[in-house]
């Protein structure tokens, strides 16, 4: 479907660390318990609401996995004008939902 509507599909692993890694230094913190919404970077001491920095790393991971393949990727999803959101902030509906095969699928809306 998201073929024939000119778009692509990027499969993550449901095991990628995307909250507990650092989204600008890709530090991985040890342990990060579900309970902790907030952490500090160790390294570079950049505050992370969990929930953001997962949207952040996930965007870029498919951001790299759509260029390895060839395909261009448009900033801004190819629009012109600013976004409804700023890169700090969570997209109105974030979906994901396990696909098989230890694989989640992230869709924004």
């Amino acid at each position: 479907m998201a073929k024939a509507q000119g778009k692509h599909l990027v499969k993550i692993d449901r095991w990628f660390a995307s909250s507990k890694t650092c989204s600008c230094c890709d530090h991985k913190v040890d342990s990060l318990p579900l309970a902790i919404r907030f952490w500090t970077c160790a390294f570079y001491h950049t505050e992370h609401d969990r929930y953001i920095n997962a949207a952040i790393n996930t965007g870029q991971l498919a951001t790299i996995k759509i260029r390895a393949e060839g395909l261009s990727v448009s900033a801004n999803g190819g629009l012109r004008k600013p976004s409804q959101f700023t890169y700090w902030q969570l997209p109105k509906k974030l979906e994901a939902s396990p696909s098989g095969g230890g694989v989640v699928t992230a869709v924004v809306r």
